[in-house]
């Protein structure tokens, strides 16, 4: 576990490499802006539940009929990565294609992510190489647990339309009215962003213009909420829909700011 902190605004961040780059910490001056379930954090043979999740090069399940196979939000959440470089108010992580993954999904990739404190928040600057002689298609977001105990949960959210992934094949519908807080699972795909920022209670997520689809996710009696910036909806990998796409040899960067009062 890595601790980055910001001197003059009271920030600090902790990172977890050898749990898939887990950011499990952000908080200022004792405030705790994300959830963590220690429990599965603790059990390297589970899924960590909280913090901020790394999606790729899936967002969602992969879904029947690929030639690949991968769990659920792919392989970098899982991986171990290895520290680059460090100062005290900043870390940058790489994760390197492997014999394994190379199995799953066949391309060379990189990953070099740099976590980043300032003022008001952090910032994750993600590049994505392509090792390989082909194209590499991929997806990308990340998956924030963040804590909210407040009710009733305060919204601004640049969408025009909403997809119950609860309810599998069910067509995108335009988002109007409350969004309930009692429902024992809400799990939606919101499309048609229409900026470069949505918020929650008094947080704020800044994204590049990569990230087209955002997904709200919530478990009735948990305190949290999750607000995840997807560049592609579910099983969008497998069905070629809004892919990012890395020439051969080279590289894409994509961006991601959690401001924070």
């Amino acid at each position: 576990m890595i601790t980055i902190s910001h001197e003059r605004s009271g920030l600090s961040a902790r990172i977890a490499p050898e749990r898939g780059a887990l950011v499990t910490s952000l908080q200022r001056h004792g405030r705790e802006y994300l959830y963590l379930d220690q429990a599965t954090f603790d059990d390297p043979a589970k899924n960590v539940r909280g913090g901020i999740p790394i999606l790729f090069p899936i967002c969602g399940p992969l879904g029947e009929g690929t030639p690949y196979q991968m769990p659920q939000h792919g392989l970098a959440r899982q991986a171990h990565w290895s520290v680059l470089s460090q100062e005290v108010d900043w870390l940058e992580l790489g994760l390197r294609a492997d014999a394994t993954t190379l199995q799953c999904f066949p391309w060379d990739f990189e990953l070099r992510f740099r976590f980043s404190l300032a003022d008001d928040g952090l910032t994750l600057q993600q590049q994505f190489l392509n090792h390989s002689e082909t194209p590499m298609p991929f997806q990308t977001g990340l998956h924030p647990y963040f804590r909210m105990e407040e009710s009733p949960v305060k919204w601004d959210l640049p969408v025009r339309t909403v997809r119950d992934n609860e309810k599998p094949g069910t067509p995108a519908e335009t988002l109007s009215g409350p969004i309930p807080e009692d429902w024992p699972v809400l799990d939606w795909e919101l499309g048609s962003v229409e900026r470069d920022w949505a918020s929650l209670q008094d947080v704020r997520v800044h994204y590049s213009e990569h990230y087209k689809y955002l997904v709200i996710w919530h478990l009735a009696g948990k305190p949290f909420w999750c607000l995840e910036p997807w560049t592609g909806p579910r099983f969008g990998l497998r069905d070629a829909i809004d892919l990012l796409h890395v020439p051969a040899g080279g590289s894409l960067t994509t961006q991601v700011r959690i401001e924070v009062p």
